[in-house]
């Protein structure tokens, strides 16, 4: 076999779409050999380069309608949701097209037909995406209640907020009468800017479904002196309570198992009583609420 040349640029380094070669000069045969990966037809990336998602959808938009889009759970990926798990299997890359246009089909490729809106296609890393908020009610159809609070709350967090709450209610109001939008109706005013980690939103949710009192994500607890005490995962307030979600971390790291016992103790001289739950709890937590029930009751809370 003759030997290979080398790919001039910008075909040696990143993703192309076969038409695009040609009409560059490259020869039929030159895209036939053996050091070009061949992800989706029409579409070559050299067989060097780590095939991340970014680069699939780099490579796929080469060959993709102007107006498309990622979206649905390839744009929630790009985005970095906490995805729940069963969705790992679900591979394709889903790609929006707006009407009059069909879906796009072929393999490892997951075609919708979408109207967007201007304010509900981004740009991240130079791919064209649906928005956080636009892909947050598109996925509403497919997630429970729960993992749609887990997704809005990672969209608002404070730290590195992707979304905003009037965002996430408009794109809620546009979707009137689109499958989902119930559920993300139901979502919506449960959401804060404030939880820390998916658990957090789950047990906070767990906690509202079951009646409890009203439970406020990470706020800072002080002494009565006015010196920092804690700022547990969820705080009752009114009845001194503090709950935390123990990871594994917790319990197989000595240095964050002395800490957690000492924060403990710290909570309870100053009036604080604290409830921590583990994966455990996260798999069925019937009986940490039928415990917190019990701890409201004997302090004078009634349903």
């Amino acid at each position: 076999m003759p030997r290979l040349v080398p790919l001039p640029e910008p075909f040696g380094s990143e993703p192309f779409s076969t038409r695009f070669a040609i009409d560059s000069g490259l020869s039929r045969e030159r895209l036939r050999r053996r050091d070009l990966d061949r992800p989706y037809w029409g579409v070559r990336v050299p067989s060097a380069t780590n095939l991340t998602l970014d680069l699939l959808c780099r490579a796929y938009a080469t060959r993709i309608p102007p107006d498309a889009s990622f979206s649905h759970l390839t744009a929630a990926r790009l985005l970095g949701f906490p995805l729940p798990a069963r969705f790992d299997s679900d591979q394709r890359l889903h790609i929006a097209t707006p009407p009059p246009l069909r879906s796009l089909r072929g393999h490892g490729v997951r075609g919708h037909k979408l109207a967007l809106g201007p304010s509900e296609v981004v740009r991240v890393r130079d791919i064209p995406l649906t928005s956080a908020a636009r892909t947050w009610v598109d996925l509403a159809k497919g997630v429970s209640t729960e993992e749609l609070i887990v997704l809005g709350d990672f969209l608002l967090w404070r730290r590195h907020p992707l979304s905003t709450r009037d965002q996430l209610a408009e794109a809620v109001d546009r979707a009137r009468g689109r499958r989902g939008v119930i559920n993300a109706s139901r979502a919506l005013p449960h959401l804060t800017d404030r939880a820390d980690s998916p658990p957090e939103s789950q047990f906070r949710y767990r906690f509202a479904e079951a009646g409890l009192p009203l439970a406020l994500p990470n706020v800072e607890l002080f002494t009565n002196t006015g010196e920092f005490l804690a700022m547990p995962d969820l705080v009752f307030e009114q009845y001194h309570e503090v709950f935390d979600y123990e990871g594994d971390h917790h319990r197989t790291e000595e240095r964050q198992w002395q800490k957690d016992i000492a924060r403990v103790r710290k909570l309870e001289e100053n009036g604080w009583h604290s409830t921590r739950g583990s994966k455990a709890d996260l798999r069925d937590s019937s009986d940490l609420i039928a415990q917190m029930t019990r701890l409201f009751e004997s302090k004078g809370w009634r349903r």
